[in-house]
């Protein structure tokens, strides 16, 4: 079962509200609400499915409150994950999708990469890969800042 645990600290700078953080021996996930309009999902590791169900309901609980969000996916530090975190994720954001404005990730792994590309089919093709952690940043902060 999953247990809330403290954030781990990461490279990013973040002045977001942090809605909660979940892990196990072998990945962890939070989820941090950058803005009214942005929320970012930060994963590390190898992530299980049982870890990420928590994180999924409340960002679940976030979008159907919105108006529209812009959901960011930080998965730099994620290795790899199995095949329920992909599925269940896009489950999620198919149920709300009409508050979904934009799916934006960041990775560094080849395997979760290729997770992108997978979910992005998936997802009608609107989820924006970026190849650089700066590129991504200034994204989140254009999001931010157009409130």
């Amino acid at each position: 079962m999953p247990k809330s645990s403290p954030a781990k600290p990461s490279s990013l700078t973040s002045s977001g509200i942090e809605l909660g953080a979940w892990s196990n021996a072998r990945g962890s996930c939070r989820l941090v609400l950058e803005s009214p309009r942005a929320i970012r999902i930060v994963c590390a590791g190898k992530l299980q499915t049982q870890v990420m169900r928590e994180l999924l309901d409340r960002l679940g609980m976030e979008l159907s409150a919105a108006r529209g969000m812009h959901t960011y996916w930080d998965l730099e530090g994620m290795e790899n994950y199995e095949p329920g975190v992909r599925t269940e994720s896009m489950r999620v954001l198919l149920t709300h999708w009409d508050r979904v404005m934009s799916v934006r990730a960041f990775a560094h792994s080849s395997l979760v990469k290729m997770g992108i590309a997978v979910a992005n089919l998936g997802l009608k093709n609107r989820v924006e890969a970026f190849d650089t952690r700066a590129e991504f940043e200034e994204s989140m902060r254009a999001a931010i800042d157009a409130r």
